[in-house]
């Protein structure tokens, strides 16, 4: 048990410098956190938060769109970036190879970060759809 407090001590500790900075809410949890069943829970509700998000932004996207043709394609892209997502980080699920740790905490900062780079695509694609609308109205 120590061990698990000093990782996520240290986890937190460098969440600043990781590729997928962990919310404030996530740091709080995992602050409080004492068990490796109180970190998997912080990081199922990143992962929910971060879903959220990408749910909010997508409809931004999938709403400006005017074209019948280019929704289905989105949503065709959007479909195929879902399975893709439910394959992603699951390495960190092998227990034999990483653990607890794995599963607790390594597998929630690589899933959040998949989906928050999709997300950054999205808002991408609405800047976008937004400009060329304005653009047209000029």
């Amino acid at each position: 048990m120590v061990r698990i407090a000093a990782i996520v001590l240290g986890l937190i500790g460098i969440s600043g410098s990781s590729p997928t900075q962990a919310d404030e809410q996530h740091e709080h949890c995992m602050a409080a956190g004492q068990t490796t069943l109180d970190y998997e829970k912080c990081g199922s509700e990143w992962i929910a938060r971060e879903d959220a998000e990408l749910n909010r932004v997508w409809r931004r996207v999938y709403g400006g769109l005017e074209s019948r043709a280019v929704k289905r394609d989105l949503l065709a892209e959007q479909r195929k970036w879902i399975k893709y997502k439910e394959t992603t980080c699951l390495l960190f699920r092998n227990r034999e190879e990483f653990g607890s740790i794995g599963w607790a905490l390594q597998f929630p900062t690589c899933r959040a970060g998949v989906i928050r780079e999709r997300t950054d695509r999205l808002r991408q694609y609405a800047d976008q759809i937004e400009g060329q609308a304005a653009s047209r109205q000029l």
